[in-house]
């Protein structure tokens, strides 16, 4: 009988991650604000968890300049280490800048270019785009408005998208338990 794993870059688990809550985002955050060199990096939540709709992920994106390669990597790995800890999926990912209104192009990097799922049914590799730039770094450059941003775009042009992006400490303050 063939196993269940999930591989996302070089990190590995067996159990299915569950789907993303207030709580768990805030227990993922608790252990990720530690993480060496974050410091370097302004953290972004976006996405269905942000939005408070339906999703199995929890979208994150962390800007600004760092100073040795090694150091952003360090910061990706520990956020989906982290994420798979506590059973939640975290897609994180670096960017050069970030579009409001409309698409500019960009750079990505990402700690893996390729997710893969195994079950008794059915076996997925999922590659991404990216050339490695340093070992297990990953960059794209979109030139070109993404699947995300059409997507994102028309969520927001029909009201069912009103954040965007909120910076994550914004996130956590806003969503702070109401005390009886």
């Amino acid at each position: 009988m063939k196993k269940t794993f999930y591989r996302i870059g070089e990190h590995f688990t067996e159990r299915p991650w569950d789907r993303p809550t207030r709580e768990a985002v805030e227990v993922w955050w608790n252990s990720f604000k530690d993480t060496k060199y974050l410091d370097q990096f302004k953290i972004w939540i976006g996405g269905g968890v942000l939005e408070e709709t339906t999703t199995w992920d929890l979208d994150i994106i962390i800007t600004g300049q760092f100073k040795y390669p090694a150091d952003l990597k360090h910061v990706l790995d520990e956020g989906i280490r982290i994420g798979l800890k506590h059973w939640m999926l975290v897609d994180i990912k670096w960017k050069d800048n970030l579009w409001e209104d409309e698409f500019q192009p960009f750079k990505q990097i990402r700690s893996f270019n390729e997710i893969e799922k195994s079950t008794p049914e059915k076996h997925i590799i999922k590659k991404y785009k990216g050339v490695e730039i340093y070992p297990g770094l990953f960059q794209h450059e979109y030139k070109k408005p993404t699947k995300t941003y059409k997507f994102s775009k028309k969520m927001i042009d029909e009201g069912k998208y009103t954040f965007g992006l909120q910076k994550f400490s914004d996130y956590i303050y806003n969503n702070k338990p109401i005390l009886a």
